[in-house]
Formats: structure tokens, sequence, C-alpha cells
């Protein structure tokens, strides 16, 4: 009797042990379907390099795109020369949260500005929750005439998105 119940229980476990890695590997193949299929949990939805005056007020926006906060020192950022002059720069971004379905703008504040000059130049106000640093040690700004553009690389280092612009279609003041 005792021998029948070991037996059952290791048989548990083994089912157990199955179901996981079938419920695991489904997980799996469902992020990749969602990558395959287009979606991306965190979407570059504008790159605005080419300013009007003083370089000031270049910036990368950021979309949440999924209905669950998202870290972004779960990410790293590249600034990608789409030309092939140049390796990859790496982007320092300060730790914050995007809300589900909020954006988050990245400013390359090169001359120490504040918010309000900030607001003052775009013409809106009340961004002190939505903008955050963007730098990078030999990150200097964004070209006005090459072709350049931000990578996102996943937690594993993987390529998740990328967004680039031509530098001859980067007029002042648009994105």
């Amino acid at each position: 009797m005792k021998r029948n119940k070991g037996f059952k229980l290791v048989s548990v476990g083994m089912i157990g042990c199955m179901l996981l890695s079938m419920m695991f590997s489904t997980i799996i193949e469902t992020a990749a379907q969602a990558e395959e299929g287009g979606f991306y949990p965190l979407l570059i939805t504008e790159i605005s390099p080419n300013i009007k005056g003083a370089e000031d007020y270049e910036y990368v926006e950021l979309y949440n795109n999924t209905n669950q906060p998202l870290y972004l020192n779960d990410y790293e950022f590249l600034y990608r020369y789409t030309d092939g002059s140049d390796e990859d720069k790496k982007l320092t971004v300060e730790p914050a949260v995007i809300a589900p379905g909020e954006t988050k703008v990245l400013w390359y504040n090169k001359s120490g500005k504040t918010i309000v000059d900030f607001e003052n130049h775009y013409g809106v106000s009340d961004l002190q929750d939505h903008v955050i640093s963007l730098g990078g040690e030999e990150f200097s700004g964004f070209s006005n005439g090459g072709n350049r553009g931000v990578v996102l690389l996943a937690r594993q280092g993987n390529e998740m998105l990328r967004a680039a612009y031509a530098g001859d279609e980067a007029a002042e003041d648009l994105s």
C-alpha cells in the first residue's frame, strides 16, 4: 500500500511538471507571436531632432502600448547611425515608469534648461511628470544632417524596435 501512494505522488509530481512546462512554452510562444504580429509594449512615437534656434529642446517621445506600467530601466536605448557612418551610441534615460496608455518625453537638455523653458518653447504646460532626462556619455545630440535613429533593446539585449529619420527630412521644429 505504501508503495502505491509513493507511485501516485511521483505520478502527480510528473504531471504537474509537464503542465508547468506546457504553460511556460505557451507563454513564450504567445510573446513570440505577439512580436511577429507587430505588437510592441513600448513605442517610439516621435523624434524631434532639429530645433529652431539652439539645440536645447530635442526629444524622443515614448508611448506605453499596454495595460500595465512599463519601467524604462527594463530597456536599453541606442542612438543609431543608420547610414553606417559610426557605431551605435548608448543613451542614458533616467529611471521612470510609464503608466498604461501614457507617454513620456525623453529630453536631451543640452544647456541645462528648466522644464518651464521646455514648456514655453513648445507652448504647453504641466509637463513636469511627463518629461525625463535623455543623455549619454558619447551622445552629443541628434544630427540635423545625417540619417539617424533611436533603437530600443529588450532586457535580454534583443533589438525590439527602432525609429529613424533622414537628415534631409528633419526640418526645423518638425518631428
